[in-house]
This record gives structure tokens, C-alpha cells and sequence, in this order.
């Protein structure tokens, strides 16, 4: 999914694509520490297999394992906003959290 709308609030740039927002800065750091973009974690979401659980450190916080349109399971924290997803952090799933995914357990 391409991002549709770009809103900057001072020196924030947040990226929206349909129910999703990021910050543009954190993407970019994203991309550098854990080699994943925004929006090929966005895609982790649409797979019917991705499970998905409150962070267990970090109140209103979630995480998600799923599978990316480019075949990455991938460990995704987001927040659940009004109206949107935000994207925190995504990484490629470690062999633990890739095995939860493949054992259909829960995410957290």
C-alpha cells in the first residue's frame, strides 16, 4: 500500500497510508537499524495468519507477527490510535517469534 497523505506538525512529517501513520523520521531510522520499511510492515497486517497481542512491557502497546508481502515474518509494535494504526517498530521476527507464528501462539 502506498502512503496517500503526508502531514507535518512542526518538525514531525508523519506518512499516512489508508488506516496507518508513522513518523517519517523513525522510518528512516527503522530502516537503518532493522533493514524494514513502514510500509512493507503495513503489509504484515493483511496476512489472515499474523497474530497479534498487547505488549506485555509497554502498556497500550501492540505487537504483531506476520507474514510481509515480500515473505518476511516480521515483529511489528504499533499503537492503536482514534482513528488509524501507528507504526512504532519493525523488525524481522526472531527464531522464537518466527516459531510462535508458524505454532499459530500467542505474539507477546
Amino acid at each position: 500500500m502506498k502512503p496517500t497523505a503526508v502531514v507535518r506538525s512542526g518538525v514531525v512529517t508523519t506518512r499516512r497510508a489508508g488506516d496507518f501513520e508513522w513518523d517519517e523520521a523513525k522510518a528512516r531510522v527503522n530502516l537503518i537499524k532493522h533493514g524494514v520499511t513502514f510500509e512493507e510492515a503495513l503489509t504484515a497486517f493483511a496476512d489472515p495468519l499474523a497474530i497479534d497481542a498487547p505488549d506485555r512491557y509497554l502498556p497500550g502497546r501492540y505487537v504483531l507477527i506476520g507474514n510481509s508481502a515480500r515473505g518476511r515474518v516480521l515483529f511489528v509494535v504499533y499503537e492503536e490510535r482514534l482513528n488509524s494504526i501507528r507504526l512504532i517498530s519493525a523488525r524481522k521476527s526472531s527464531p522464537i517469534q518466527r516459531r510462535k507464528y508458524e505454532e499459530g501462539l500467542d505474539a507477546s
